[in-house]
């Protein structure tokens, strides 16, 4: 409302946008999942009420039962994004407190430098792993749309910011370093699961059914050890559900208790 009314002063067609009228979501109160048909049905129906400038709020959504609903981390981003998207727009432009996704944390690599640019699936592996400066799900809309996204400075506009798109002419070898903290690594090891096809689908299944989320997965070459990357908060609900999966042949001692 704030930024109608200063935007009205110097443009006459300033129109505020609700997001409860464009956006539609599961019930998922705090972390919302966008329903994409019914969104762009919706952002079909309500083109004809867009202006000139067109100001929405981020982060809401309404839920199939037409209640309020956040879209979690990021979903301001995330809202620019789906509208970008529903509205093919030639660019989506994010903009923050620092001049793009860098080379590496500037807090622990004093040299760290802003990339120029980026391809979706180079920014998307960025932002999951520890570069907060985009949310990842931003991304996705963008990329099925092709639409270039470009990140920002808010208190250094002239700075070149990072440009995301599908591709372009480069050369070098490495991107970015990016880097997780708070991770813990877990091992399932024993001589019962070589050869033994089940064994990953069961230990990933065990993890999903209680919520525990997987950053990354190794499993070694003679099939003796697999050891899986999660987040430290997970560790005790995540060693309680593999050992409650194979407990029949923790009883046999053909895997050993989880090593953390």
């Amino acid at each position: 409302l704030i930024m109608q009314s200063f935007l009205k002063v110097q443009f006459e067609d300033v129109r505020l946008i609700n997001p409860l009228q464009w956006i539609r979501c599961d019930d998922s109160y705090g972390n919302g999942v966008v329903r994409m048909n019914d969104s762009v049905a919706l952002a079909r129906e309500n083109r004809k009420q867009l202006g000139t400038i067109n100001i929405m709020p981020g982060f809401m959504a309404a839920s199939t039962q037409d209640e309020i609903i956040t879209l979690g981390r990021g979903g301001s981003d995330y809202s620019a994004a789906l509208m970008a998207s529903f509205l093919e727009a030639s660019r989506l432009e994010i903009w923050t407190d620092v001049s793009g996704l860098m080379t590496a944390d500037p807090r622990w690599v004093s040299s760290a430098r802003t990339i120029e640019h980026l391809s979706y699936e180079e920014a998307l592996e960025l932002s999951h792993f520890g570069a907060k400066v985009i949310y990842p799900p931003t991304i996705q809309p963008a990329l099925e749309r092709n639409i270039p996204i470009l990140i920002k400075n808010t208190f250094a506009p002239a700075n070149p910011g990072t440009t995301i798109t599908r591709s372009w002419e480069d050369t070098s070898a490495i991107r970015g370093i990016s880097s997780i903290s708070s991770l813990v690594l877990l091992n399932l090891t024993g001589s019962g699961m070589v050869g033994i096809p089940n064994f990953s689908a069961r230990l990933f299944k065990a993890l999903a059914d209680v919520g525990v989320n997987v950053v990354m997965i190794t499993q070694a070459s003679s099939e003796h050890t697999i050891c899986v990357g999660i987040e430290s908060k997970d560790v005790r609900i995540a060693v309680d559900a593999i050992h409650a999966a194979f407990e029949y042949e923790l009883q046999l001692h053909r895997v050993n208790s989880v090593e953390v």
